[in-house]
């Protein structure tokens, strides 16, 4: 499945929903209660707390990725009978993608660990030392994040706004010190995070042994457009990462190039309690502006970012000012 957060003129609180074949979104909470109808009002309703939003149904495990399976299988099977899923109120159940506001599919993560220096090609171009036998990163804010085709605000304290395309494991169920060849299995599904950096801000914070408002300014974390559910990802060590600006390829680079692959974050950072939410990010391959002797390659307002990933869509940002 692929699932996104999203809101209309009529829902500002914000829904849950699922990609259908058609391309619209069926918002899954309304929709359960309608082509459930089979349960008891009840068991109704517990699939409405499941589905009511995208922390809701990673807390829900297996009994709420089976509900939301249903629901879209149920929606998809009543369009090809040509009928037309209806809410019980006058609020629609299906909605065009074209006409939503895209939030990230994940809105308050608990946690962002961001893997860094994870491509060779990247550490080298920015000057850097690979990632050494262990994982280096860093944390991100659930703040910085910012939906499918929303706004990158640029900061009025840098001249240096970079951007890196990254793949972004969801956390799927608690874990603690797992080993490595069952890291996966924790894995709720993936999405595309573009880890945004004010390089200027951050060398000057580096040389203070820290990344706080270099990596955590308002909308530094693209994030999405779907969490696309881990069934639908077969190999996530096999997925092309590319990157344009204003439609010209500044990165491309493949998850089989990375020093440490997720198993390998996912069993490290599970020193700490990791919890259905918390986003484990790949790192970033080669391509990045920080490359550029030049400084040609930063962004500037009007440009227009698209990252895309295999399996996972493109997530497309435009940079604005305040």
């Amino acid at each position: 499945m692929k699932l996104a957060t999203f809101r209309t003129r009529q829902t500002p609180a914000g829904q849950f929903g699922a990609l259908l074949e058609d391309g619209r979104l069926i918002a899954l909470r309304a929709g359960g209660m309608v082509l459930l109808s089979e349960y008891s009002l009840p068991d109704r309703v517990e699939a409405s707390r499941l589905l009511r939003h995208a922390q809701a149904f990673l807390d829900g495990g297996e009994e709420a990725f089976a509900l939301a399976y249903q629901v879209v299988e149920r929606a998809e099977q009543a369009l090809r009978e040509g009928r037309e899923p209806a809410g019980q109120t006058a609020q629609p159940l299906l909605y065009a993608v074209d006409q939503v506001e895209f939030l990230p599919p994940v809105p308050r993560p608990g946690k962002i660990l961001a893997a860094g220096r994870n491509f060779a090609e990247h550490a080298a171009e920015v000057g850097g030392t690979p990632s050494g036998e262990w994982p280096s990163g860093f944390v991100k804010v659930a703040s910085t994040l910012v939906g499918h085709n929303g706004a990158v605000i640029y900061p009025h304290f840098t001249h240096a706004l970079d951007y890196e395309a990254e793949v972004a494991a969801v956390i799927g169920r608690p874990c603690k010190n797992v080993p490595r060849d069952a890291a996966l299995s924790y894995v709720g599904g993936f999405t595309i995070f573009n880890d945004l950096s004010a390089r200027d801000v951050q060398r000057t914070e580096s040389q203070r042994g820290n990344h706080v408002l270099g990596k955590n300014f308002d909308t530094a974390g693209p994030l999405g457009p779907y969490l696309v559910t881990a069934d639908e990802v077969p190999n996530p060590q096999d997925l092309t990462i590319e990157l344009r600006v204003n439609g010209e390829l500044r990165q491309r680079g493949n998850t089989a190039q990375m020093i440490h692959d997720l198993p390998t974050l996912i069993a490290h950072w599970s020193q700490m309690t990791l919890y259905p939410g918390d986003l484990v990010t790949t790192g970033t391959p080669s391509g990045v502006a920080a490359g550029r002797p030049d400084g040609s390659w930063y962004l500037r307002p009007g440009d227009v970012v698209e990252a895309t990933v295999t399996h996972l869509g493109t997530l497309r940002n435009t940079v604005r000012t305040a």
